[in-house]
């Protein structure tokens, strides 16, 4: 696993202060989309994106964008490490994950996302991350848009 994403994965559920002292992020501001938003956001390269809970500014989900669904997206640039790199599609995440433990089928977004995929979740136990999850969202042709960690709920 690539050292960023796993420092991100190490600190989900601190602080962004924390984030920033133990050098995992610079000492930039965080960024609320609309007034009285519940989540914070950090995009520390293009297409990488941090949500972090606005009441208590703990990392919630570090999310990864890999297909526009809406010409505004920003696409990660960077290289995800295996075994995330090599999904690029449902079946390719069902072959390596199996299952899913928790999965929403495909379903109509507000404009301008439209159809979509649904996702599937899975539980990192395989990682010693017992305490952690991984979503991988599918656009209308089952193709994985987006890769997001976070804990467990």
């Amino acid at each position: 696993m690539n050292i960023e994403l796993n420092a991100y994965l190490e600190h989900l559920g601190k602080t962004h202060v924390e984030l920033i002292e133990h050098g995992v992020l610079d000492d930039s501001r965080l960024i609320e989309v609309y007034p009285g938003s519940l989540t914070l956001y950090r995009q520390p390269q293009a297409g990488l994106d941090l949500a972090f809970l606005a009441e208590t500014k703990q990392l919630e989900s570090v999310m990864y964008t890999l297909r526009k669904l809406v010409p505004e997206d920003v696409l990660f640039t960077g290289n995800l490490p295996e075994p995330y790199a090599s999904c690029k599609k449902l079946d390719d995440v069902r072959d390596r994950f199996g299952a899913p433990h928790v999965s929403k089928g495909p379903l109509r977004l507000p404009d301008p996302l439209g159809e979509v995929g649904g996702w599937d979740g899975y539980t990192m136990t395989c990682e010693g991350r017992e305490h952690l999850r991984v979503v991988f969202k599918y656009d209308a042709d089952l193709t994985v848009f987006c890769i997001s960690f976070g804990l467990k709920q």
